[in-house]
């Protein structure tokens, strides 16, 4: 009997190629299901009628269920993140982002840029990277919501004096 012909070398590929289907299956679910993409594109400026989710606001007292994170220095190869959603608190000064990032142990929030126009419209620019600690190592990719608490000097909304 030929060597490649043998039972054993079938059954090999018969696992060869169920482990292969399960993966393939698996990576489908998980690019595909259960999560809400993101929203918010890389350096997006939120309308004034979208900017807000009309969530709980700074402190997530509802429970989103959302990662707080800070920027922290160390972060490697960072690079724009995009943002979900914005909740602006009642003094329109501060705002809690959130994004889908990945997992803590492997990633991090690197910095928070917040910039407006000549209008005045506001600017968000996430960079998440990779933690030193990281760097080489076999990191899952799950999405997790994340927030991060920003200060604005002046305030989101306006109001009227009148």
């Amino acid at each position: 009997m030929h060597p490649c012909s043998s039972p054993r070398l079938a059954a090999l590929t018969v696992v060869t190629v169920a482990l292969f289907a399960i993966t393939a299956c698996g990576a489908g679910a998980a690019a595909t299901g259960g999560t809400t993409p993101p929203s918010g594109s890389v350096g997006q400026t939120p309308a004034p009628d979208d900017a807000t989710s009309g969530g709980p606001g700074p402190g997530d007292p509802a429970g989103s269920g959302a990662i707080k994170v800070k920027p922290e220095p160390g972060i490697r190869d960072a690079r724009p993140h995009a943002w979900d959603h914005v909740d602006v608190a009642g003094d329109g000064k501060t705002l809690t982002v959130y994004y889908w990032g990945g997992v803590e142990d492997c990633y991090g929030l690197s910095e928070v840029k917040v910039g407006r126009d000549r209008d005045g419209a506001l600017s968000i620019t996430l960079l998440e990277g990779t933690r030193a600690a990281a760097v080489g190592k076999a990191c899952i990719e799950i999405a997790v919501l994340k927030a991060v608490a920003v200060t604005l000097d002046e305030p989101l909304i306006v109001s009227d004096p009148t």
